[in-house]
């Protein structure tokens, strides 16, 4: 299997079992011969999860063989299955939908956000009014711009402001605990 030395996601027992820079803390919810997926720790929506590759692969564009990356997209619909019926939000809530992005930017290293999207609440209405009011103008028909332009505002929204979730102003320790209860929860429902 092809790894890569200063590849942070080569190295797969730290993103196991490790929250940056801090202590041990286990992450993974699901691993097989090909792929693992582990609790992101900056999660977005609550549930966000990281499908990764074991093997080395730099990008969409790189030479995939087709049992690989065939492997990889079911292993990410697996994933997004466990998380949609097994996970709830600070309200009790099921995500209504598991929003994936393959991405390569930060980290050049194939690998997915799996982001569980909830139900819209009246401060994503007024969010997504705000953002879309110029563009849109005054007679904003929110249900029918949602359909439009689907997840990209709320997630993009979520990745601006995690810092200031319930989850983003938990210290450290704090998130560790966060997660690895959140890891328990979901592997005894699988």
């Amino acid at each position: 299997m092809k790894k890569i030395h200063d590849c942070i996601f080569c190295n797969e027992e730290k993103i196991k079992n490790k929250f940056p820079n801090s202590s041990e803390c286990n992450r993974c919810i699901y691993e097989d011969g090909h792929c693992f997926a582990v609790l992101a720790p900056e999660q977005y929506t609550i549930g966000h999860t990281l499908v990764i590759t074991k093997n080395h692969i730099e990008g969409i564009t790189d030479n995939i063989y087709p049992e690989e990356f065939s492997h990889f997209i079911n292993c990410i619909n697996h994933v997004s299955i466990i998380l949609k019926h097994h996970i709830k939000n600070e309200m009790d809530k099921s995500p209504e939908n598991v929003s994936v992005n393959i991405l390569c930017d930060a980290e050049i290293h194939i690998h997915a956000h799996l982001i569980p999207r909830y139900a819209f609440t009246k401060n994503d209405k007024n969010k997504y009014r705000t953002i879309f009011k110029k563009r849109d103008g005054e007679k904003l028909d929110y249900n029918i711009a949602i359909e439009n332009i689907g997840g990209f505002w709320y997630l993009a929204e979520r990745e601006i402001n995690c810092k200031n979730t319930i989850y983003g102003k938990k210290s450290d320790e704090q998130k560790i605990k966060f997660l690895e209860e959140l890891r328990i929860k979901i592997l005894n429902k699988k």
